[in-house]
């Protein structure tokens, strides 16, 4: 046998493993190469104090209730006052609570995202106004208050909640969209209107819990032109309308 057979021979061995390495590697890596990702976008959130300044005093959490990021729930924070977060798409529900750093000052509960796009959030002490609640005992101590949120969205539930040790909890909106419920709003009873309001509800159509009300008054206005005031005293406790306040208008006509 001579030198050129052998020198052959060897070549393609050396060639024929080549092939083998290359046959057994390269599918794995086109797999991994090409798996699809799921699509995440960028959360940047700025925390602004009541006088309009960025605070590092913030807790805030960003819980996922539908999409792809159904399942996260992160709190980022970031003394600078700014925090980003990267999550995929999909609809959450964000809960920050900024302090003034004396209790005396309370805190300020912001609540508000749909994630479909990178997005920047400005969690803004400065659009809450005060939570004013007089018990029927005026002698009463003030001991903590509790605030809750619920959302629903296809067919999944998320809340968020607020213990207080102060009596100066504020809030930024009570009322996140211009819809109410599905049930009647406004029922005729004979030429009088009986208007059911469950304050505290959403565009979507949730209604948390609503405090029991002493008294109501409710302006009607038709075509833009006031028709008159009425204050009464809603249904009470136990009544299907009983999770609102229940307020009787002027005469229809």
């Amino acid at each position: 046998m001579n030198s050129s057979s052998v020198s052959r021979r060897s070549a393609l061995r050396t060639l024929a493993l080549a092939v083998a390495l290359v046959g057994s590697t390269t599918p794995a890596w086109n797999t991994a190469a090409f798996a699809a990702e799921p699509a995440t976008y960028t959360l940047t959130i700025n925390h602004l104090d009541r006088t309009g300044h960025k605070t590092a005093d913030y807790t805030t959490h960003v819980t996922g209730v539908s999409g792809p990021g159904a399942d996260e729930a992160v709190q980022p924070y970031d003394a600078s006052g700014t925090t980003t977060v990267r999550l995929p798409k999909g609809r959450y529900l964000l809960d920050s609570a900024l302090t003034t750093g004396t209790a005396a000052n309370g805190t300020d509960w912001v609540v508000q995202p749909r994630l479909d796009h990178d997005t920047t959030i400005t969690v803004d002490a400065r659009t809450t106004a005060p939570v004013d609640v007089t018990p029927p005992d005026r002698s009463a101590g003030f001991r903590h208050s509790v605030m809750f949120v619920q959302v629903k969205h296809d067919g999944a539930v998320r809340t968020a909640n607020l213990v207080n040790g102060t009596p100066n909890l504020r809030v930024d909106n009570a009322v996140f969209g211009p819809a109410l419920t599905d049930r009647p709003g406004v029922v005729r009873d004979g030429d009088r209107l009986a208007v059911d309001v469950p304050l505290l509800a959403d565009g979507d159509g949730h209604v948390p819990s609503s405090l029991s009300y002493d008294t109501a008054s409710t302006t009607l206005h038709r075509n833009g032109v006031r028709v008159g005031t009425k204050t009464g005293t809603p249904e009470r406790p136990g009544s299907p309308w009983s999770r609102g306040a229940r307020r009787t208008g002027s005469p229809a006509r």
